[in-house]
């Protein structure tokens, strides 16, 4: 092997790596913060955890389900180039979360449970977004929208869209506070 193949097999497996790390810091902040207090953040992810609490449908299965109509909606509208990518993190987060349900809750106060959790997911997202990978939802919602109404940004879509799940799911569960 020559340099540039040693480079391209390290670039890769750093990617790679990235790619779990991201995945599991993303479940480990859901599972063990978020979920147990059945708080309910935006996008698909707290689409499915009002779901879990309705029908115990495991998360990470009803975040697939749920994505998949955006997902399909998105490469009508700009083909098939860069759902790879949207759908590598879609499943590889959906799985994590289903695989780490398990993880007991560390906390008893839902502020701390909140601010942690929000943060260690952040840090999760932020690690699959460094290396070109999307957790879907509303990212890509956000995008079709977008791209039919210029007026409307990217960053104030996914602002409007989480928050309508957010505030649809205290309707729902009854919970404000």
């Amino acid at each position: 092997m020559n340099l540039s193949t040693n480079a391209r097999l390290r670039a890769r497996a750093g990617r790679a790596a990235s790619f779990v790390l991201g995945s599991l810091v993303f479940a480990l902040g859901f599972n063990a913060f978020l979920l147990p207090h059945e708080i309910v953040l935006g996008g698909a992810t707290g689409v499915a955890t009002v779901l879990k609490i309705f029908t115990d449908i495991p998360v990470g299965i009803s975040t697939v389900l749920v994505n998949l109509p955006i997902v399909i909606f998105y490469a009508v509208t700009f083909g098939t180039r860069h759902l790879g990518a949207a759908l590598a993190g879609i499943v590889s987060t959906s799985v994590a979360v289903d695989l780490l349900f398990f993880l007991p809750s560390v906390t008893d106060d839902r502020l701390i449970a909140s601010l942690f959790g929000g943060a260690i997911m952040g840090i999760g997202v932020g690690i699959l977004f460094r290396v070109g990978i999307t957790t879907g939802g509303s990212d890509l919602a956000a995008y079709i929208i977008h791209h039919k109404n210029k007026k409307m940004t990217v960053g104030l879509t996914v602002l409007l869209i989480d928050g309508a799940i957010i505030f649809a799911s205290a309707l729902a569960l009854g919970d404000f506070g």
